[in-house]
């Protein structure tokens, strides 16, 4: 079977599983032209080639033989793979998400690692990346671990009265120690995350410059929580220190206590067992006061209380029905437009930033290359302006 491709009054053909195979291994996979063209058989030049380019396939490559493509495709994923697993690290049944679905969000950074480490040949391996992967201690071994040797302040997080204050201050505290933290910024990326692409978060592979992803929610028209956001974050950075570098998809409303070690050196890094079970839980909003302590969501606080054994499976249970209901119902916290100098900041990591205009200032990067890798070509884009930001 073949798809028709117009151009002018001429015509010419190439094989629809070529076609299907370039498109479907792509971020495209979803988008009008290509139905359409799957639907007619039938596609204008014109079309195949911006396709293509929104895709970042040459169009030359639809005309190619399939086991040329099929070649091509497994040395992209052999490449795409170097940063991640495949598959996902899916902690329970929120959803999967597809490596087509972030694709040119992975290209991007592994592009980030690359240009880094060429720029400063001396940069050394950071010691985070696989610090736990043969670790011998306790849960809480491991989560004290990583709490001291991040500097995270367990002492500011309870006092704190913000759950996003909680958030930027787990987030400084990685990137002080150049574990680059990126979040998700429609408009601001590479490409869309489609609405119904499940996943919280993706740590992306590198012993020198190491990425942690953070989906804020926003390509759904609907911000994550920020609590929830927090504890992703947490869980991001066990999976690095673990070795672990699938795409989280992570809920914290699900009935019982989520069996899987790297999400309780989260959970104890955040809602410590010897603070959390001398509390009293004997009602909802005893959930709610304590998840506003921990900075987390009232969901994920009460699995907490249910692993210690502060309330018994059915109370827990329905204590989440309405947390559920509630969620549903709540107001839809859309996201403000946010200037293009934070929305790009937030995207690139602050700290990444800083580290390439250090490069430039250094006259061993030029000023284009900031435009190109940290303003995606944004000429508007002002360096003095976004410098000030960090």
């Amino acid at each position: 079977m073949t798809i028709t491709v117009s151009r002018g009054h001429s015509t010419t053909a190439i094989e629809r599983k070529t076609f299907v195979a370039l498109i479907e291994n792509s971020w495209q996979r979803e988008a009008k032209e290509y139905l359409k063209a799957l639907e007619a058989s039938r596609i204008s030049f014109t079309k195949l080639v911006s396709l293509g380019r929104s895709a970042e396939i040459p169009y030359t490559l639809f005309f190619a033989p399939i086991d040329v493509v099929e070649a091509q495709l497994k040395r992209k994923q052999e490449v795409l793979l170097r940063g991640v697993s495949k598959g996902t690290f899916s902690l329970n049944s929120r959803g999967t998400v597809h490596l087509a679905d972030i694709e040119l969000i992975v290209k991007d950074m592994l592009r980030k690692q690359e240009l880094l480490k060429g720029l400063d040949p001396d940069l050394p391996d950071n010691a985070f990346v696989g610090a736990l992967r043969r670790s011998q201690r306790t849960v809480k071994g491991d989560a004290d671990w990583l709490v001291t040797q991040l500097g995270v302040d367990r002492s500011y997080l309870l006092r704190v009265k913000t759950k996003e204050r909680a958030f930027e201050h787990f987030l400084d505290c990685l990137e002080e120690r150049n574990i680059f933290v990126s979040q998700s910024m429609r408009n601001y990326m590479p490409q869309p995350i489609p609405k119904r692409a499940r996943f919280s978060g993706i740590c992306i592979r590198d012993k020198k410059v190491p990425f942690l992803f953070v989906n804020n929610g926003d390509h759904r028209d609907n911000l994550e929580p920020a609590g929830r956001r927090l504890l992703t974050l947490a869980l991001l950075t066990v999976c690095l220190a673990r070795g672990k570098f699938k795409p989280v998809a992570y809920s914290d409303q699900s009935d019982d206590p989520i069996d899987n070690r790297e999400y309780e050196i989260a959970e104890e890094m955040l809602m410590p067992a010897a603070s959390v079970a001398g509390l009293w839980v004997s009602s909802l909003d005893d959930v709610k006061a304590h998840a506003n302590t921990y900075c987390v969501t009232p969901s994920a606080f009460l699995m907490r209380a249910r692993r210690l054994g502060l309330l018994d499976a059915a109370t827990a249970r329905d204590y989440m029905t309405i947390l559920r209901e509630e969620f549903r119902n709540r107001p839809k916290a859309q996201a403000r437009q946010p200037k293009p100098v934070n929305a790009l900041r937030k995207y690139n990591s602050a700290e990444y930033s800083r580290s390439l205009l250090k490069q430039m200032d250094a006259n061993r990067l030029p000023a284009s290359e900031i435009t190109r890798v940290l303003f995606q070509n944004r000429r508007s884009v002002s360096l003095n302006e976004y410098r000030a930001t960090l």
